[in-house]
C-alpha cells in the first residue's frame, strides 16, 4: 500500500472526515480542540497524502502518520519491550470516544431518550457516541479499562436494516466485562448483571445497584472477571425473558456458587408484561415500572450464601459469646472470647489484631486458635504448620501484567501460625504486623538455575488477623508489643472437662461432629460472622475516646512506650465489640457507632491480661511467677530475723511448691528454657550463684507481691 492510500485508509478506519485539495488532507484537529467552535469546512489540521506531514495551523501541532498513529495508540514503544508492554498501547486513546461522543446526531440521541428510556445526563456519563467504523454508521459505546478506553462496543442503527451485524467491536476484541473496573474501585456490595450496556446505562439511570455486563452476551462470562468482584456480597442476574437468558443466568450461578459461596445469588425473574426477549429496560419503560418490585417481588434465592435476616440476629455480650463457644472450648474464658474477637477484627479495614498464645505443652493454644476458627468462613482462614523466613511472601501470588509485582492477598484474612515461625519471618512481617503500610514491598536476592543472582519484588498488600502459638516463652520486645498476649489456663478443672470432652468426642466422632452442626447456637454464630462479612464494614466509631482513655490509664498507671500498641488493641477489642452487634450500632449514614457497654465489656477483658502485658510476660509466665516463686521465696525467708539478708530459691524449691500446690510436677526443660529466663528479662526475678554450692544458682523475686496477691489461675469456666 503507497503512503497516500495508508493515509486515507487510516483516517477512514478511525472515522476521521477529511476533504480533499490536491495533494493536502484537510480535517478537523483531533489534538486539541482547534475547530470545536469552527465553521463548517474550517478545517485547521492539514495532511500532505505524499509524505504524511500533518500540521495544525492553530496549535502548530506537526508530525507525520507515525506520530498520528502513536497519538491514536497505535502504534507500539519499541524501547518497551514485548514482555512489559502495557496493555492499552494498541487500543484506541479516549480521545476517540470522546470524539464520537460529540459526533452523536440529535437523531440518535432522541431514539436513546424516547425509545430507550434514558436521559441526557446518563448518555453524557456513559459517553455513547456514534461514528463510522467498517464501512457503517454505528452509535458507540465505550469499554473503559483501569485507565483507558480498551475499545469501542458498536451498536447497529435500528434503522439501518441492511447491515447484517447487530454488534461489533472496534477495533476486534475478546469479551470484556462493561463496567467491570467502576465495581471494583467503587467496592459496591450489590450488583446487577444484566445482558447488554445499554441495559447496564439504564440502571444507572433509575439508581438502581451498579450493573454489569458482558460485552459478548448472556452465555458469555469469564471466571477471570471475579476478580472485580472482590467487594460484592450480593448478586442479581437479571437477564432476557427467553431461553438464552435463562440459560445465561443458570450457568451464571454455578460458576458464582462454586467460587463464591459466601455471594447470595438472586435471579430476577421479569414478568409476563415484557414479552417473549424482554429485558430490564423494557421493564424499566413499563407504564408505571416500580423498581423496587425487582428485588422485592421478582427476584428469588438460586445459590450462594442465603440472603441476611438481620432480625435473628440479637444483641450479644461477651458472656453470651463465651457459652457459645463453651460447647467445645472449656474454661479459658477471656482467651477464647478475646481470640474470637480478634479474629472478628479481620472484617475491618484498618483495626485488624495479632495475639499470641503461649504456654506449656498440652495446654491447648493451638486448640483454642483452631477451634474458634471453625465459625469463620473457610475460605478466609489460613492455617501454618510452619512457614519459611521467605515463604510466605511467595504463597499462591498474583503477578500484576503491567508491573510484573508478585502480589500476596493478606486483605481481610485469619493467619493462623500453629507453631512459632522462624524469627526471620517474624522480622519480616512487623511491617505488617504494625500497619504500617497497606502495601508492603519487599526486595530479594535471589540466585537463578545459571547461578546468577537477580533482584525480585514481591509485595504483602492488606491487614490479616494474625495468630501465634507457641510454647516459647521468650520474644523480641517488638513482637511483644505489636500483640496480645495470651496464655490457655491450666487447673485442675479444666483439664477434668477437657478429658471428659475429648472422650466424648472420640467415642463417636460422627454424632459429636453433627451435634455441634445442628446446634442452633453455634449455627446462629455462623450465619452472625457471614452476615458481619457480608456488610463489608470499612471502620467503627468510637465517638467518647476520651473516657476509654481516661479508663484506660486508670488500669495500665504510669505511661510507657509501649501503651502506644496497647491501647491501639484495647480500641480494636472496642471496634470489634460493636461489629459483633453492627445491627444495633448503626447509626443514619450506616455507620457503626461503638457504644459504652462495648466499652465496658472490652475493658472487662483488657483488665483481666493487662498484667501481662504491661510486663511484656505472657500469662503463663506471670502466673507461675507470683503462683510458685513467690510463694516459695516467701516461705523460705519466712522466719528469718529482722535485718537478716534473704535467701533465694532453687529451681528444685520451686518444683517442690508447683507439686505441693497442684499434686504435679514442672516441666524442668520448660522452666529452664522457657519461664526462667522470661521472667529474668522482664525483671522479674535475678539470679546469684549459691555461695554453698557455685553449680546451684539462686532465684529472688525483685519486687515480690504481699502474701495475698498470689495469683490464682483464672477458674470462669463459661
Amino acid at each position: 500500500m503507497n503512503q497516500e492510500m495508508e493515509i486515507k485508509q487510516y483516517l477512514h478506519d478511525k472515522s476521521i472526515e477529511y476533504i480533499e485539495h490536491g495533494k493536502e488532507l484537510a480535517t478537523n484537529c483531533v489534538f486539541h480542540g482547534c475547530d470545536d467552535d469552527s465553521r463548517p469546512n474550517e478545517h485547521h489540521l492539514h495532511i500532505n497524502s505524499e509524505t504524511g506531514q500533518y500540521h495544525c495551523k492553530k496549535c502548530g501541532e506537526s508530525g507525520n502518520l507515525v506520530t498520528l498513529k502513536k497519538h491514536f495508540g497505535d502504534w507500539p514503544d519499541k524501547k518497551t519491550s514485548p514482555g512489559r508492554q502495557h496493555r492499552h498501547n494498541n487500543l484506541p486513546a479516549p480521545k476517540e470516544a470522546v470524539r464520537c461522543h460529540k459526533a452523536l446526531p440529535q437523531k440518535v440521541r432522541d431514539y436513546l431518550i424516547t425509545e430507550r428510556g434514558l436521559t441526557a445526563a446518563v448518555i453524557d456519563e456513559a459517553m455513547i457516541g456514534y461514528g463510522v467504523f467498517y464501512g457503517r454508521h454505528w452509535i458507540t459505546i465505550p469499554i473503559f479499562g483501569i485507565d483507558n478506553v480498551e475499545f469501542l462496543k458498536l451498536r447497529s442503527l435500528p434503522w439501518d436494516t441492511e447491515n447484517p451485524d447487530k454488534y461489533k467491536t472496534y477495533p476486534s476484541h475478546s469479551a470484556e466485562l462493561y463496567n467491570g473496573h467502576s465495581l471494583l474501585v467503587s467496592k459496591s456490595e450489590e450488583v446487577v448483571i444484566c445482558e447488554g450496556e445499554l441495559d447496564a446505562v439504564m440502571a444507572r439511570r433509575h439508581s438502581l445497584p451498579l450493573a454489569v455486563s458482558s460485552t459478548a452476551g448472556a452465555e458469555t462470562f469469564k471466571e477471570d472477571w471475579l476478580a472485580y468482584f472482590k467487594h460484592v456480597r450480593t448478586v442479581w442476574l437479571c437477564f432476557d425473558n427467553d431461553e438464552a437468558g435463562e440459560r445465561g443466568a443458570h450457568k451464571l450461578a454455578a460458576l458464582l456458587g462454586a467460587h463464591r459461596p459466601d455471594i447470595s445469588i438472586m435471579q430476577i425473574k421479569l414478568p409476563p408484561e415484557v414479552g417473549e426477549h424482554g429485558d430490564l429496560t423494557t421493564f424499566l419503560n413499563l407504564p408505571g415500572a416500580k423498581p423496587n418490585y425487582l428485588f422485592s417481588q421478582y427476584a428469588k434465592h438460586v445459590g450462594g450464601e442465603p440472603p441476611v435476616d438481620p432480625s435473628e440476629f440479637t444483641e450479644m455480650g461477651i458472656d453470651e459469646l463465651a457459652d457459645i463457644l463453651s460447647q467445645t472450648i472449656k474454661f479459658d474464658y477471656e482467651n477464647k472470647v478475646i481470640v474470637f474477637l480478634g479474629m472478628l477484627t479481620a472484617y475491618t479495614e484498618e483495626d485488624q489484631l495479632n495475639l499470641f498464645l503461649t504456654g506449656p505443652s498440652s495446654s491447648g493454644k493451638t486448640y483454642i486458635a483452631t477451634e474458634v476458627a471453625k465459625y469463620y468462613p473457610a475460605e478466609d482462614v489460613e492455617e501454618f504448620a510452619a512457614a519459611s523466613p521467605t515463604a510466605f511472601r511467595h504463597r499462591r501470588p498474583i503477578i500484576d501484567p503491567d508491573t510484573g509485582l508478585a502480589y500476596v492477598d493478606c486483605e481481610r484474612k485469619i493467619l493462623i501460625f500453629m507453631e512459632l515461625p522462624h524469627p526471620k519471618l517474624q522480622e519480616n512481617l512487623r511491617p505488617l504486623l504494625s500497619h504500617d503500610k497497606k502495601e508492603v514491598r519487599y526486595l530479594v536476592t535471589e540466585k537463578e538455575k545459571s547461578g546468577a543472582n537477580t533482584a525480585k519484588d514481591s509485595v504483602i498488600r492488606g491487614y490479616s488477623a494474625t495468630v501465634f502459638c507457641s510454647t516459647a516463652m521468650r520474644m523480641d520486645e517488638q513482637e511483644a508489643t505489636r500483640s496480645i498476649l495470651l496464655s490457655p489456663d491450666v487447673n485442675e478443672e479444666k483439664l477434668i472437662e477437657g478429658i471428659d470432652l475429648t472422650a466424648r468426642k472420640n467415642a463417636d466422632p460422627v454424632k459429636y461432629e453433627a451435634a455441634l452442626r445442628n446446634d442452633p447456637k453455634r449455627r446462629m454464630l455462623e450465619r452472625r460472622i457471614r452476615a458481619i462479612k457480608k456488610l463489608h464494614i470499612d471502620s467503627v466509631i468510637v465517638p467518647d475516646y476520651t473516657t476509654v482513655l481516661r479508663r484506660f490509664k486508670k488500669i495500665t498507671g504510669r505511661p510507657k512506650p509501649r501503651h502506644q500498641r496497647d491501647v491501639a488493641h484495647m480500641m480494636s477489642l472496642v471496634k470489634a465489640l460493636a461489629l459483633l452487634n453492627a445491627w444495633h450500632r448503626f447509626d443514619g449514614d450506616r455507620r457503626i457507632i461503638a457504644n459504652e457497654r462495648d466499652v465496658d465489656e472490652a475493658l472487662r477483658l483488657w483488665q483481666k491480661v493487662s498484667e501481662s502485658q504491661e510486663l511484656g510476660v505472657p500469662p503463663y509466665a506471670n502466673h507461675f511467677y507470683k503462683s510458685f516463686i513467690v510463694p516459695a521465696y516467701q516461705e523460705k525467708n519466712a522466719g528469718n530475723p529482722i535485718g537478716a539478708i534473704p535467701v533465694g530459691v532453687t529451681r528444685r524449691e520451686i518444683s517442690t511448691k508447683h507439686y505441693e500446690l497442684t499434686g504435679q510436677m514442672p516441666n524442668e526443660d520448660n522452666l529452664r528454657k522457657n519461664v526462667l529466663p522470661t521472667l529474668l528479662a522482664a525483671g522479674l526475678i535475678y539470679q546469684e550463684r549459691d555461695p554453698s554450692d557455685a553449680k546451684q544458682w539462686l532465684i529472688y523475686p525483685k519486687q515480690p507481691p504481699k502474701q495475698n496477691e498470689g495469683g490464682e489461675p483464672n477458674n470462669e469456666k463459661r
